[in-house]
């Protein structure tokens, strides 16, 4: 199976400078290598510009109430964004009862964001992430049990460049670089137990997540950071499908 879809759509607001316009490429595909297997894989990209009348003072406002901040005509303010991501997933289920199931799923992500304010920033960042896990489904008492263990992994790292801002354009001076990195690794394990059949459910789900946020302003080495975050997330959760 085969899906693509386009999307542009243009906004104005009724306060001067205030405008968006987006095109939006959608794309899915899904096939079954076998009786018991499929593939999916899914892509987008978005790009796209809004910009922005400011904000005004109570006077200025019954003034004119369509009326945008000097300012931020004078700047141009705006964001320019452009970001696309793709996304593969992979589910086989196998055992003479086909009650064991594996998924597999990756993703990447990047964009380039440019924004005009006080002064002009550029953000190139990427994404990467993988995640797999395991489930079984047995019967205990009659009742349907399902058991998964998974792990996920994922990185984003971020360059932000800081130049001046000359009315809506880049400036040549470049003020101030900041890489910024972010990673999380989770483990999680889950357990849905059925109550009544088909009816009432109980989730019980153990996650643990160790996440790094690193920061360094590339201008001046000495300002740099590690933040470790690392907690364990219990959740019990009770479901009822009304039939």
């Amino acid at each position: 199976g085969f899906i693509t879809s386009y999307n542009y759509s243009n906004n104005d607001g009724y306060r001067n400078h205030s405008k968006e316009s987006w095109n939006d490429v959608k794309l899915a595909l899904k096939a079954l290598p076998s009786a018991n297997t499929s593939l999916v894989i899914l892509a987008s990209y978005v790009n796209g510009l809004v910009r922005l009348p400011g904000s005004l003072t109570k006077s200025e406002f019954d003034l004119d109430p369509y009326g945008a901040d000097r300012r931020s005509i004078d700047r141009d303010e705006k964001t320019i964004a452009e970001k696309g991501r793709v996304d593969i997933k992979y589910d086989a289920k196998f055992g003479k009862a086909v009650n064991n199931e594996i998924e597999i799923s990756a993703f990447g992500t990047l964009g380039t964001f440019s924004s005009a304010t006080r002064e002009y920033r550029i953000i190139n960042s990427y994404g990467l992430g993988f995640d797999a896990n395991y489930s079984n489904t047995s019967h205990f008492l009659n009742r349907s049990n399902k058991v998964t263990v998974g792990t996920d992994i994922s990185l984003k790292p971020t360059r932000i460049e800081f130049y001046d801002n000359l009315g809506g354009e880049r400036g040549d001076q470049l003020e101030q670089i900041i890489s910024e990195k972010t990673s999380n690794t989770g483990v999680y394990l889950s357990d849905r137990f059925e109550i009544f059949p088909k009816k009432l459910f109980i989730l019980v789900n153990g996650r643990y997540d160790n996440v790094v946020y690193k920061v360094n302003e590339q201008t001046v080495p000495s300002r740099s950071d590690r933040r470790p975050f690392t907690a364990y997330t219990p959740k019990v959760t009770a479901d009822y499908n009304v039939l």
